[in-house]
């Protein structure tokens, strides 16, 4: 039984169509859809986790429509290594053995499964038929362009995830790399052209382009969750009372009063929102010899309709990390001139884009640059709030066993009411 389903809506009609039928899988999105399997995380057992996660990533992959289709793979003959870096996600690699292909192996197939976390936080209808879309629209631009056609790719999606391509030859930048000249360059101009892409067709009423950016709703979500929010230990629920999230809803408010901040439509697009060094890929040696690096920007979960300010003070942000250990560093946060670079390197390409001659109009060039790093700043104060809040919410859900979420949550709010004076 295929179907050639798209969007959100199709996935909940293929788990409506699937919950009557024999089938184990539909088409959506051109790719397959497996809602009925799930790949099982076991803590204390390696062998089970990647057992299972070979098992899954196969059964989508030789699914119809799959990569795959119509060879026979044995799962416990594939490779399986946990990917590090991922904190709302677990992270696979699968490495499927060599197919006979014309007398000739082939070379093994890399992917990369996908097992969600953050239930409840993210609406995985809404991100996979995203990142389905954010995947053709960057492979157009790099064939369009003449640039390296590797890139991300979406195989398909069971009940708790989905396979994606794995980006060989690349690799995770680390923090201490954001502030790289070259690669920050290389970062703001691939952030440009993701900008560039405006909503998908089909996705118009999930990322809504008439509305305010998103982080707004988000901001007033994660709050109203964060103030109900029941810990698992009352070490953790004295932890959360001490973030007084009262108060963090009062200065949330003089913010948006403020005038500082835009709360209109204008400067968004389809932001990224998540732009920290682990979802930043870089090319082994691109950037060797003083050349500019090769960057695939990665994991749009919580990518949506956005300020372009909001997205460019997200990454500057994350300058600082703290997503390994909770605890950021902010005196690696950019320098007035880091941030400059950054934001002319960002105007630049999306002047490039939409065909401008920069050297044409020298003082709007300048007055956008001015505009655009009063933007950022303002948006640096929103933006700890927002994750300060989302770690909140984590830390109820999945407990801060395996990251201190609440740590992360005090640092973050924290360093907002240090920005603020107080």
């Amino acid at each position: 039984m295929s179907d050639p389903m798209s969007g959100p809506s199709g996935y909940k009609e293929a788990r409506r169509l699937l919950g009557s039928s024999d089938s184990p899988s539909l088409t959506v999105d051109s790719s397959p859809y497996l809602p009925n399997i799930r790949a099982d995380l076991f803590p204390d057992d390696a062998a089970a986790t990647a057992s299972s996660a070979a098992s899954v990533a196969v059964s989508v992959l030789t699914s119809p429509g799959g990569a795959l289709e119509g060879k026979q793979v044995d799962p416990s003959s594939c490779s399986v290594s946990r990917v590090s870096g991922g904190i709302t996600n677990a992270l696979f690699r699968i490495d499927i053995p060599s197919q006979p292909c014309g007398g000739n192996a082939a070379p093994p197939h890399p992917f990369l499964l996908r097992v969600f976390g953050a239930e409840g936080m993210i609406d995985r209808d809404d991100e996979t038929s995203t990142y389905s879309a954010v995947c053709s629209f960057l492979a157009r631009r790099r064939e369009e362009s003449g640039e390296d056609t590797e890139g991300l790719s979406y195989h398909g999606r069971f009940s708790n995830g989905r396979v994606e391509g794995w980006l060989d030859g690349y690799r995770a930048l680390t923090v201490p790399e954001l502030g790289v000249p070259v690669v920050s360059a290389a970062i703001a101009r691939s952030l440009a052209g993701f900008h560039a892409m405006g909503v998908p067709d089909g996705l118009e009423g999930v990322h809504d382009s008439s509305s305010p950016g998103g982080c707004w709703d988000q901001l007033e979500t994660w709050l109203q969750q964060a103030r109900s929010a029941v810990f698992r230990t009352p070490a953790d629920e004295e932890r959360a009372a001490a973030l007084n999230i009262d108060e963090v809803a009062e200065g949330l408010q003089k913010i948006k009063e403020g005038g500082s901040v835009p709360t209109s439509t204008e400067g968004c697009a389809l932001c990224h929102n998540d732009l920290l060094s682990m979802n930043i890929m870089m090319k082994e040696g691109s950037c060797d010899a003083g050349g500019s690096p090769s960057i695939r920007l990665i994991d749009f979960e919580y990518g949506g309709w956005n300020y372009v300010g909001f997205d460019i003070a997200n990454h500057f942000n994350e300058w600082a990390g703290g997503t390994d250990d909770g605890r950021p560093d902010y005196d690696l946060f950019p320098n007035d001139k880091q941030r400059e670079i950054f934001c002319a390197a960002y105007l630049d390409e999306k002047r490039r884009i939409d065909s401008i001659p920069a050297e044409n109009k020298c003082e709007e060039n300048d007055n956008a640059l001015q505009s655009l790093l009063s933007e950022v700043d303002c948006f640096i104060l929103v933006n700890h709030l927002y994750w300060g809040l989302w770690a909140v919410n984590q830390a109820s859900a999945e407990g801060c066993d395996d990251f201190d979420y609440l740590l992360y949550a005090a640092n973050r709010i924290g360093q907002y009411r240090a920005l603020r004076g107080y």
